[in-house]
């Protein structure tokens, strides 16, 4: 099976989420992106997820969380 996102906000959705775990749950990066993907409502297959797309999300969490850029695009 393919990994798809479910609409086009899904992905901002994720990071956001992961970053709120981190926060509030005091879980790493990995781990907060991995809880986020497996709730299964931002996306289909999470488990299917490439290795650039998830490396592509870390470094997206790691900014919000670092206080850098608070806009994801």
């Amino acid at each position: 099976m393919r990994f798809r996102w479910t609409n086009s906000a899904a992905e901002q959705a994720v990071i956001c989420m992961a970053v709120a775990r981190i926060r509030c749950r005091d879980l790493s990066i990995e781990a907060a992106v991995a809880a986020t993907l497996q709730t299964g409502r931002h996306c289909r297959n999470p488990e299917s997820i490439s290795d650039k797309q998830l490396r592509r999300l870390y470094r997206a969490v790691g900014q919000v969380v670092a206080g850098g850029n608070q806009k994801i695009s």
